[in-house]
């Protein structure tokens, strides 16, 4: 890996798509912004003790789920929070494959 994948500008960038339509009104970008940058250091901290992972985007993209789900149930009691891989599994594959 020549770079670092910038997965926080990808939160940024398919927040909507992420965490759900209303998660813009509900300010979780914001709110959430230390953790999501917490969140790509730990990814990239990943990729870079493991590079073979960067071939298999989608066992990449199970991890950067279960973190995001994660990242709401530790940090806020009583959210209910589920994300849906299907509106962002091939923009975060594409991300992956652009950056091997």
């Amino acid at each position: 890996m020549k770079k670092k994948i910038d997965f926080n500008k990808y939160i940024t960038e398919h927040i909507t798509d992420i965490l759900g339509e209303d998660s813009i009104q509900k300010g979780y970008l914001k709110k959430f912004q230390k953790n999501f940058a917490a969140l790509d250091m730990k990814m990239n901290e990943l990729i870079a003790d493991k590079p073979e992972v960067l071939q298999d985007p989608v066992f990449l993209l199970g991890i950067f789920d279960w973190s995001i789900n994660q990242l709401f149930t530790i940090n806020q009691v009583g959210l209910t929070l589920t994300t849906d891989v299907s509106r962002y599994k091939a923009s975060f594959i594409k991300l992956i494959e652009e950056n091997r």
